[in-house]
């Protein structure tokens, strides 16, 4: 049996190094310290992933201004090559309206885009008209 002396002695000292006197067991003030840390540690990384998304992705993004463009006897070119797809992704109303159609074009569910990728093959040049 332990004397009462050397209990409380060591009651003292693992108050003095702030650790449970207990094995296994971490002291309150310890998971706060680590809960601080945990929380700084989550915010510099979500703030670097958004660093990271703003300096890598959004300089790379296309802008309309920023696409190639092309004219009409330029197109017409491409009219019978099976390496071209034309997609006419002009809106329904314009398109219904117009009375000029490109031959051979496709249209797209426009609301779809993401599926656009599965659907064309990669190897193929995609040309889009829109007015």
């Amino acid at each position: 049996m332990v004397s009462e002396s050397r209990m409380e002695s060591r009651q003292a000292f693992h108050e003095k190094m702030q650790v449970d006197p207990l094995p296994g067991f971490v002291s309150s003030r310890k998971q706060e310290g680590a809960m601080k840390i945990r929380k700084q540690v989550l915010y510099a990384g979500m703030a670097a992933f958004m660093l990271g998304i703003f300096t890598c992705v959004v300089p790379f993004t296309l802008r309309a201004e920023d696409a190639p463009r092309m004219d009409k006897d330029e197109l017409k070119a491409l009219l019978d090559n099976p390496a071209v797809i034309i997609l006419d992704v002009r809106t329904s109303t314009d398109w219904k309206q117009s009375d000029q159609k490109i031959k051979g074009a496709i249209r797209p569910d426009t609301g779809d885009v993401d599926t656009w990728e599965k659907v064309y093959p990669k190897d193929k040049t995609l040309v889009l008209y829109c007015s």
